[in-house]
C-alpha cells in the first residue's frame, strides 16, 4: 500500500518499504510524499529516474533501505494545491476514491494534467475516471 507522510508526521523519517520514494512539490507545499517501490512504479516518470539511477539487480538485491528523493517540476503541478496533492496521494495509496465528498473543491483537470505527467498507470480507477472525465483539450 502507499502513504503518504509530511515532514511533521515523519521526525524519525521512517521508510516503509527496501526502497522509497519520496516526492517534492515545493512550489506547492513543503510536505513530502513517500511511496514505496511497489506503488511509485506505477508512474512511468518515476520509474524512469529510478532506473537512471539503479539496475533492476540492484533494487532486488537491496540489504539496507533506501530513499530516492525526487523533486517534481513546477510545469507538472503549476495550478495545484497542496490539499489537491494530498487527494491525489490519498486516490493513489487507496484511502480515498475519486468520489470524495469534498471533490468539489478540487482542481479535477490540474490533478489530471499531473497524472498524465506523471504518466500513472491507466488501470487505476481512480486515473481512468479522471481521464474520462476530463479529455485532453487540443
Amino acid at each position: 500500500m502507499c502513504d503518504f507522510v509530511s515532514n511533521e508526521n515523519n521526525e524519525n523519517n521512517e521508510t516503509i518499504s527496501m526502497f522509497d520514494v519520496i516526492l517534492k512539490f515545493p512550489f506547492a507545499t513543503f510536505k513530502t510524499y513517500r511511496l514505496p517501490y511497489s506503488c511509485a512504479s506505477n508512474s512511468e516518470f518515476i520509474k524512469n529516474i529510478i532506473s537512471c539511477d539503479y539496475e533492476d539487480d540492484e533494487l532486488s538485491n537491496l540489504k539496507e533501505p533506501q530513499i530516492l528523493e525526487i523533486e517534481i517540476p513546477l510545469c507538472f503541478y503549476r495550478n495545484l494545491l497542496e490539499k489537491d496533492l494530498d487527494w491525489l496521494f490519498a486516490m493513489w495509496s487507496g484511502k480515498e476514491t475519486v468520489y470524495t465528498t469534498d471533490r468539489m473543491l478540487m482542481n479535477h483537470v490540474g490533478v489530471t494534467k499531473l497524472i498524465r505527467a506523471l504518466l500513472i498507470d491507466q488501470h487505476l480507477l481512480f486515473v481512468d475516471v479522471l481521464e474520462r472525465e476530463n479529455p485532453i483539450d487540443y
